[in-house]
């Protein structure tokens, strides 16, 4: 049954024919065919001392011409500054230069050993490597975080089912620790099922006068010290499949067999840690844990459901043996991409990362999650470059960067680097690894590790993320299950004395249960108070993403990139979401769902104007306060609030027969909102599927949209309040509109302006972002998982979609508008309360622009009658500060004036957008933040975009 049950799961995951077997598409031949010939620099380049060039191994096959239907694993990178590397085949790394390969004596064993790991099953699947990329993506994010630990390097010697069972045991343990302290997931990834090859400083070592090639790992050669042991035996590979193989079954069966249930959380204790402190504080927890569960159970929730029961567990180790490697990628029939199947996921290592090295060109064609070990000789713009090359697309979970320099050079390099990676917009999962930096000689000889140095490292690595603000995503560790003493320290101290009564380790010293235990209910005391701190510390906005991380300029240079062309089929493959601390990204959605009236059309000032009038043959006068209540609802709904609210002697019916010929007249005639025009052409640009649903009739929807080109066009979806049964604040309308567009809810972003549009939005299990029309009123949007002053403050990123890239130093360019008048006042509160001397205009005969654009700072050019023309920054809103009961107009012109002007005639002319209304904790905070807007607004009226406005007519006064 179980054999039926793998080749069924061979079946589906692509990687076995029932007809013709297993095969793999490789060099354009079925591996394994006896008709193709094989050559030694088919499967191994000499050993690199110089670069490696293809002229090197003229007998090598060059790979076959690329298939342009078939897309690439990746793209390559989209600086505009790169060179386009080759198309990747899974023997290109041939051609590179290859460090810390072995020099394998007989040229035919190799091929024989490489020829029979080709014909073997993969180890992992396509399908569960993307599993944990997605979860990956979601660390990258702080939402979860990296558990990722195991042996140095496994070994033959000790491959017994009690050593596996041991480790998985701890990890399990840490990864409770883990959990009940960040209160998130905990991605367990072990070091296992693969980890055998190891780097080395030296491809020589020396004892006594005899000199023999360096122990690179038991899937080379062997760690006695003799001459036979040291030779490279290429049979070790296909030992270590088998080997990897069987752990992983067994892991397998752990995970999901019910070791792994949360009912034996008490039961995971090893013997050793029985009666240590770190014992009893994990049997503390497990008895926390067990008494949840119970309660689980005596409410009536079901403890037997799956999640409860198994685990999910990945398997990694460091891509170094690369023949090994490619033998076993394959060709994921789903996708098209090549995956490593050896492990779920790789990384590369500080000895092998460089960006022309063969082990970098072999992992930018797999698809798997990668890591990159990073110590502190990294510099940060050769980073920057390294992820571009392996991660062009920016795809959340394909890079996790693994930090290992030591507590001191952790505080003072890695900050550069996240910042780096920052600035180029680049998204990764930052790891801490404090083991490979904290590796000291003991007086007896052997290498050890201080675990008062691992914690230092790891403090200064969530130190160094709380001040930069960015996100601390897991951590890395050597490690075992064993009652080992290899690491000295922890709170069963061992000492340098102790070293050698269990030093069983074949390269680097392992934290042994007790210490890793003790190491994660540190880090979880540390996740403890990020959860418990504020979720988006504050820091320095982040500049603009460069422009070579934009798609449709990756687009643009590269259409005839068959890989290109699948890109802009599915924008979900690239979609760029920017990094920030004060901005996140808080989740990659798939598609947008916007309303239209008060969010994308300015038509509360239409309903005014119209109620205005028609209120007037009742003898009554519209004074807007039915407009929150009307906001959001259907016809008939709002019609109804205004038959009641005002006493109208007439029914519902009625009001509408009446009053719906006026606003016929005015719908094709609504303006757009600042920002509209702008979002839906940035969104049908990078092809994201948007959908309208209005509570309005269809037919007035598109009476509304005629007027706006391009608008009817861009959406794949409209619908209407009469196609569905209920309108909002009812979720029929976005479910409707989810199930046309053939995208889950969960997956949708809906952009509302109404409180009951807000309240379907989250009914149908969207994410909402709530654009009140309505001044201060922000306080009933609480539900929305976003809410912003206009459109113009919405920024896509933060959803996973591609960013505005429209932002000028600081500043937004607009569509120009007037506005004018005699200066009625200023120099008043402004300059007696602030110091900043404002000249303040009537808002009389401007209720129509100050209804369509948002309060906020803008900024443009000033005209004085007799005067000249300045410089100018203003406000348009409420001024919470001084909690104003209508909206002002307030420039500040960027000139000393000795003298005011009140009664002169003030012409303004505005051209840019700065930021938001926002209120201030104090006076002194609010006045900075004048003068930095006044700074902006200077710097950007230097600029030709905005300096040809100083000549704009209207400044200069009839």
């Amino acid at each position: 049954m179980l054999r039926w049950l793998e080749k069924m799961t061979m079946m589906k995951h692509g990687w076995l024919d029932e007809s013709r077997g297993f095969k793999k598409k490789k060099l354009g031949r079925t591996i394994g065919d006896p008709r193709t010939p094989r050559s030694r620099s088919s499967s191994l380049p000499p050993p690199a001392t110089a670069t490696a060039t293809a002229s090197a191994a003229p007998s090598s096959p060059s790979p076959p011409p690329p298939d342009p239907s078939r897309p690439s694993a990746t793209d390559p990178p989209s600086s505009s500054a790169s060179v386009v590397p080759a198309r990747w085949a899974p023997e290109s790394w041939k051609a590179k230069n290859a460090l810390q390969l072995p020099e394998y004596p007989d040229p035919e064993a190799l091929e024989s050993a490489l020829g029979t790991l080709e014909s073997f099953p993969p180890i992992v699947f396509a399908g569960e490597a993307r599993s944990l990329e997605e979860r990956l993506g979601q660390a990258a994010m702080g939402d979860a975080f990296l558990l990722q630990g195991g042996d140095c390097a496994e070994s033959f010697k000790e491959f017994n089912a009690n050593n596996i069972r041991d480790t998985f045991r701890v990890i399990l343990q840490m990864s409770i620790v883990l959990t009940f302290g960040g209160q998130m997931p905990v991605i367990k990834v072990g070091r296992m099922a693969g980890q055998f090859a190891k780097p080395r400083s030296e491809p020589f070592e020396e004892k006594d006068g005899v000199k023999l090639p360096s122990y690179r790992g038991d899937n080379i050669n062997g760690d006695a010290f003799d001459e036979v042991s040291r030779v490279p035996d290429p049979q070790r590979m296909i030992r270590a499949y088998t080997q990897s193989v069987a752990t992983l079954n067994l892991l397998r069966a752990f995970a999901t067999g019910g070791y792994a249930a949360m009912q034996r959380v008490t039961h995971w204790n090893l013997d050793f840690t029985e009666h240590s402190e770190q014992g009893d504080r994990y049997r503390e927890l497990a008895h926390r844990v067990d008494e949840a569960l119970g309660f689980m159970a005596a409410a009536g929730l079901t403890v037997d459901h799956p999640i409860m029961t198994t685990t999910e567990f990945w398997t990694s180790h460091e891509c170094l043996l690369l023949p090994y490697e490619q033998a076993l990628t394959r060709e994921d029939s789903t996708s098209g991409l090549y995956y490593d199947c050896s492990a779920h996921m790789l990384w590369v290592g500080e000895r092998t990362r460089q960006l022309d090295g063969a082990h970098v060109e072999f992992l930018r064609g797999v698809s798997n999650p990668l890591g990159i070990k990073v110590s502190d000789k990294m510099d940060p713009n050769e980073l920057v470059r390294l992820i571009d090359i392996l991660n062009p697309r920016n795809k959340p979970g394909r890079i996790t960067v693994i930090v290992r320099m030591g507590a001191e050079n952790m505080r003072v390099k890695l900050p550069h680097l996240i910042r780096a990676v920052r600035r180029a917009g680049q998204i990764v999962t930052w790891v801490s690894d404090p083991m490979h930096g904290n590796t000291i000689k003991a007086p007896c000889g052997l290498k050890t590790r201080s675990f008062d140095a691992i914690r230092a490292e790891v403090r200064a690595f969530f130190d160094v993320h709380d001040q930069e603000g960015s996100y601390p995503g897991g951590v890395h560790l050597e490690m075992t299950g064993q009652n080992v003493t290899e690491c000295v320290g922890g709170s069963r101290t061992i000492t340098y004395n102790d070293l050698s009564s269990r030093y069983h380790t074949h390269c680097d010293p392992r934290l042994n249960a007790s210490q890793s235990l003790e190491l994660a209910f540190i880090i979880a005391e540390r996740l403890r108070k990020r959860r418990l701190g504020p979720r988006n510390p504050v820091c320095a906005p982040l500049p603009s993403p460069p422009p070579r991380r934009c798609p449709s300029a990756i687009l643009r240079r590269r259409r005839h990139d068959p890989g290109v062309r699948a890109l802009k089929v599915n924008y979900n493959l690239y979609r760029i979401a920017r990094m920030s601390t004060a901005q996140h990204l808080k989740k990659l959605v798939s598609g947008v769902v916007l309303d239209l009236d008060g969010t994308l059309l300015n038509t509360d000032g239409i309903v005014s104007e119209i109620l205005k009038v028609f209120l007037v043959k009742y003898g009554k006068q519209w004074d807007g306060r039915e407009a929150l209540k009307i906001a959001g609802k259907t016809a008939f709904e709002s019609a109804a609030v205004i038959v009641e609210d005002y006493g109208l002697p007439c029914a519902t019916e009625e009001l509408i027969s009446e009053i719906a010929p006026m606003f016929s007249n005015q719908w094709c005639k609504i303006r757009a909102l600042p920002g509209a025009n702008r979002l839906i052409k940035h969104l049908k640009r990078h092809e994201v599927p948007m959908a309208l649903a209005s509570n309005s009739p269809k037919a007035n929807i598109e009476t509304k949209i005629s007027n706006h080109q391009g608008w009817k066009d861009s959406f794949s979806v409209i619908i209407g309040g009469d196609e569905v049964r209920n309108g909002k604040p009812s979720p029929e309308i976005f479910l409707e509109a989810a199930n046309r567009l053939k995208i889950e809810p969960s997956n949708l972003l809906v952009i509302e302006d109404s409180v009951p549009g807000v309240t379907a939005g989250k009914a149908a299990g969207m994410e909402v972002v709530a654009v009140p029309s309505l001044p201060k009123q922000n306080h009933l949007y609480t539900s929305a998982d976003e809410v912003i002053n206009s459109l113009l403050d919405l920024k896509p990123e933060k959803w996973g979609l591609p960013p505005f890239q429209d932002w000028i130093e600081g500043t937004l360019p607009i569509e120009p508008w007037h506005v004018g008048g005699p200066v009625i006042k200023g120099f008043g509160r402004g300059s007696k309360v602030l110091g900043i001397p404002t000249a303040n205009l009537s808002t009389e005969g401007y209720s129509d622009q100050l209804t369509e654009h948002p309060s906020g700072v803008y900024f443009g050019w000033a005209g004085l009658s007799a005067r000249g023309i300045y410089k100018m920054v203003m406000s348009i809103g409420l001024n919470p500060y001084f909690d104003n009961k209508e909206k002002t107009i307030e420039p500040w012109l960027l000139h000393k004036f000795n003298e005011d002007f009140y009664g002169e005639e003030l012409r303004l002319v505005i051209v840019g957008y700065i930021r938001p209304e926002a209120n201030f904790l104090s006076l002194e905070s609010l006045i900075a933040k004048i003068h930095e807007d006044g700074e902006t607004a200077e710097r950007a009226l230097n600029l030709p975009l905005y300096a040809k406005y100083r000549d704009d007519p209207y400044l200069k006064t009839p």
